[in-house]
């Protein structure tokens, strides 16, 4: 059984005690580190760790999204821990978009995913209002859910920096159009504010954004540091005003490249980042503990 979410532990292990099932734990946050105001994500991390630890001699294999984090789980007691990037189903990107430079045209970026604190998103609202004075032509998208109270004081922030007009609210939408939303942009926005523990792994927006064929403009965090540089598929930024202000500009000033990183995003996304290709290693130890019976306690790799 691959189990998706540690909040899903206590039925796992019903299901092991009935069934004798192997379990595979997947953990895509670090244990006990999500602190989002209002997520029940947040509620289930205060007994995440304890929870995990108990598992951990029942279950074949942990896999992670971070690869750093297999030192945290093996001391946790798990024995098998292996790198599972939460990349998207090859089927969910939408047919490929090229990127032509269009003069005189807004830079287009677009921020997807749950609108809620530490996301960046004052600091992304404050930003315009700089590239304004600039004279940059920009707008962006800012699409997904979030507390209506949340959106209130962004649209109330956006106003008193008379940057409305750079703004398209989206809302939530459906999981088979984010693809397309990325490609109808001429990169995304992944913001986290490093001062919030837990927002220091690989956020899988990134690899969204990536897979489809768009470059990204990440917040300068280690992991998103370490994947970005190694595949050149984007740029890094702190997570303030002034350093987003300062990214988009040189993004507008080297606009011309822009199609060359949508390219080379899109072609990582065919050859390696999707999730047929990530999952392999789940695959094999479900395949492993077949042929070896399933001998309870065997660390599979």
């Amino acid at each position: 059984m691959y189990v998706t979410t540690p909040a899903l532990l206590g039925l796992a292990l019903r299901h092991r005690r009935k069934f004798a099932s192997d379990l595979i734990i997947d953990v895509p946050e670090r244990p006990g580190e999500v602190v989002a105001k209002g997520s029940l994500a947040t509620v289930f991390a205060r007994v995440e760790r304890r929870r995990l630890a108990s598992a951990s001699k029942q279950s074949v294999l942990a896999t992670i999204a971070v690869g750093e984090d297999a030192a945290f789980l093996r001391n946790l007691g798990f024995s098998a821990v292996a790198e599972v990037r939460n990349a998207p189903l090859e089927s969910w990107r939408a047919p490929f978009e090229p990127l032509l430079a269009k003069p005189g045209t807004p830079l287009r970026g677009v921020l997807i995913g749950s609108l809620f604190e530490s996301r960046g998103l004052e600091q992304l609202v404050d930003s315009l209002a700089i590239l304004r004075d600039r004279g940059v032509a920009f707008s962006v998208t800012i699409a997904g859910p979030g507390r209506e109270a949340y959106l209130a004081d962004l649209r109330a922030r956006a106003a008193s920096r008379n940057v409305q007009d750079m703004i398209n609210w989206v809302g939530p939408i459906a999981n088979e159009d984010v693809s397309a939303l990325y490609l109808a942009h001429d990169f995304g926005f992944v913001l986290y504010d490093p001062a919030t523990p837990g927002n220091d792994g690989l956020s899988n927006k990134i690899l969204e954004c990536v897979a489809s064929g768009r470059p990204v403009l990440a917040g300068d965090l280690p992991q998103n540091r370490r994947f970005v540089d190694a595949h050149r598929v984007g740029w890094l930024t702190e997570v303030t005003a002034r350093s987003i202000a300062d990214s988009v500009t040189s993004i507008s000033q080297t606009r011309g490249l822009l199609s060359e990183y949508a390219i080379r995003c899109r072609a990582f996304g065919d050859e390696k980042l999707t999730w047929e290709a990530e999952v392999r290693p789940v695959l094999e130890a479900m395949a492993a503990r077949v042929n070896r019976g399933s001998e309870p306690g065997r660390p599979v790799v």
